[in-house]
């Protein structure tokens, strides 16, 4: 293989890459993934402009004799050769843009699901905090109901807990039922002694 026909090999798998000329139904695969509908138009517009510029210099080369004279002049040859470029040269920037607005998009996306994560954790941690502080102030009285009782002091009165339908708000009439017979039972036998 020449250099020549070794270039355009690599030419034709560099462009089929660039506009999937190789997947059998590459457009539709295009499509499926959520590419732009304008690229895959583009990619088929370049890849038809890519085919009949391949036609065309295989024309040209088919008629040339070797006797010398040229098929064409230098400038047509430039340009047709050229010509495929320029398709690809538009998808390349239209697929650039496209990827700047889709990596912009993801980017507000990723912003606000960040925000909204951050307010959901501030929102449980101010719950968990709030639910600390009550089941400790609730333990706290108890614990304070409890050691008074412990230490004779039957007389104060156990505070409520605000929660009256709840096994917390049980808790001060459990204390407080036998606290008076306690207090009887305490005086009693400080009488005996």
């Amino acid at each position: 293989m020449d250099l020549r026909e070794q270039a355009k090999s690599q030419y034709e798998t560099i462009v089929a890459t660039l506009t999937a000329r190789n997947l059998p139904g590459g457009d539709r695969i295009l499509a499926d993934i959520g590419i732009n509908p304008a690229l895959v138009a583009g990619a088929a517009a370049a890849r038809a402009s890519y085919d009949a510029t391949i036609t065309r210099i295989d024309g040209v080369l088919a008629r040339l004799d070797g006797g010398g004279t040229p098929a064409m002049t230098p400038a047509d040859w430039t340009a047709l050769c050229q010509t495929p470029f320029e398709a690809l040269e538009v998808l390349s920037f239209s697929a650039l843009d496209n990827a700047a607005e889709r990596a912009a998009e993801m980017t507000a996306d990723g912003r606000r699901a960040l925000i909204t994560d951050a307010v959901i954790i501030a929102l449980l941690v101010v719950a968990v905090a709030v639910a600390v502080l009550t089941i400790r102030r609730r333990f706290a009285r108890l614990s304070t109901a409890i050691g008074r009782l412990s230490a004779g002091d039957y007389d104060t009165p156990i505070d409520a807990l605000n929660h009256d339908g709840a096994r917390s708000g049980c808790w001060p009439t459990a204390f407080g039922k036998p606290r008076p017979a306690c207090g009887v039972s305490s005086a009693a036998s400080a009488t005996r002694r």
